[in-house]
């Protein structure tokens, strides 16, 4: 994801996010530990309340499912990398050097 927000978030060119199916999200420990906050209007982001880090992003026009950050992740993920989103606000150096799809917004 290429979003300003994300962008800010990350320290980064672009977050690393995987869509999840709620069916196969479980926060094993330390729920009680996120906060939440309405970022845009269809948009609630997850964070750590101890360390700030942003968990997942949850839409509301798409309740079953959740935006994971990959970084975040103990292990290593297995990923198909399928798409680049929010394009319309990739920094001008940024270079998109493959031909997956390419969305101006998600």
């Amino acid at each position: 994801c290429y979003c300003q927000i994300c962008r800010k978030l990350s320290g980064a060119a672009y977050s690393a996010v995987s869509m999840i199916e709620m069916d196969d999200f479980k926060i094993t420990k330390g729920e009680d530990n996120l906060a939440q906050y309405k970022s845009s209007p269809n948009k609630t982001r997850h964070y750590c309340k101890t360390c700030f880090s942003p968990i997942y992003v949850q839409l509301d026009s798409n309740p079953n499912e959740r935006r994971i950050r990959l970084g975040l992740l103990n292990e290593e993920p297995v990923v198909n990398i399928t798409a680049h989103i929010w394009v319309s606000e990739k920094p001008k150096w940024v270079k998109i050097n493959d031909d997956l799809p390419q969305l101006n917004e998600c």
